[in-house]
């Protein structure tokens, strides 16, 4: 015995989308003068060098007897 399926008995819908429940992400509002202070703070200044030819204090590990 030969199972076929035919298309006549199977029942075709258009399905129905559900509304939109989120809302598109937006960021929050900070005053132009508050980014622009941030902004500065977060700028890549680069290297920094530490010198230490005005050290004085040495360091002298412990040892242990």
């Amino acid at each position: 015995m030969v199972c076929t399926f035919q298309g006549e008995n199977i029942l075709q819908v258009e399905l129905d989308m559900p509304n939109r429940t989120t809302r598109d992400y937006e960021g929050p509002s900070v005053a132009p003068k508050i980014q622009a202070v941030l902004d500065a703070a977060l700028e890549d200044e680069g290297d920094i060098d530490i010198e230490d030819r005005f050290a004085i204090c040495s360091y002298t590990p412990c040892v242990s007897s």
